[in-house]
């Protein structure tokens, strides 16, 4: 059995289908520079994936730490000049865990690996600078925001949610048009046959 008039009567739907699939594609948007869409509010550095900062000073130094996952850098400077301190030594707690940073690379660099990552939240944070038998206490906070894995991943279920119910539509729109043609051919065919 042959059905050419099935065939022809596809083509509308088929063609209705790829319409309807290629408008998300050619939908109209603003060219670089031209947003059309709302901004959102300047993301932390935090939200962004990039490393945090925070910084500590006393009457005599400042100590600027850069905390990237795990890996903690601290920068040692004298307050007055912003020379790298020498030969100091350098010890440090985050919310009451004692850490004791390593002298890395150029004078007043100190690197530290974290055994966990740090839970998010308002830490605080203590630095005793040891140098030529003096001792000085810096002390201040860090607001360590979480990370944005989690945010990313709860903005993408909305999204994926919103194209799997636009592609069902597109399916049930599809496959009523077949119905409706098949019904008509069907009914056509019924009706040369009487």
């Amino acid at each position: 059995m042959k059905f050419p008039s099935l065939s022809r009567s596809l083509r509308r739907p088929l063609l209705c289908l790829s319409f309807l699939l290629l408008l998300p594609a050619s939908a109209p948007s603003a060219h670089e520079g031209h947003d059309d869409e709302a901004k959102p509010a300047a993301a932390s550095p935090a939200a962004q994936g990039l490393p945090q900062r925070f910084s500590l000073s006393s009457a005599h130094y400042e100590l600027v730490g850069v905390l990237s996952g795990q890996e903690l850098t601290l920068y040692l400077d004298h307050a007055d000049d912003n020379r790298p301190v020498q030969g100091a030594q350098l010890s440090l707690s985050i919310d009451g865990q004692m850490l004791k940073p390593e002298a890395h690379g150029e004078a007043g660099e100190f690197e530290l690996a974290l055994a966990a990552p740090l839970k998010p939240g308002s830490l605080d944070l203590s630095a005793v600078v040891q140098l030529e038998g003096r001792s000085e206490q810096l002390q201040g906070k860090l607001e360590l925001l979480p990370q944005p894995a989690a945010a990313d991943e709860a903005q993408a279920k909305p999204r994926a949610r919103l194209w799997w119910a636009a592609a069902s539509l597109g399916i049930l729109a599809l496959a009523l048009l077949a119905w409706r043609s098949a019904r008509r051919v069907g009914a056509g065919k019924a009706g040369a046959a009487a």
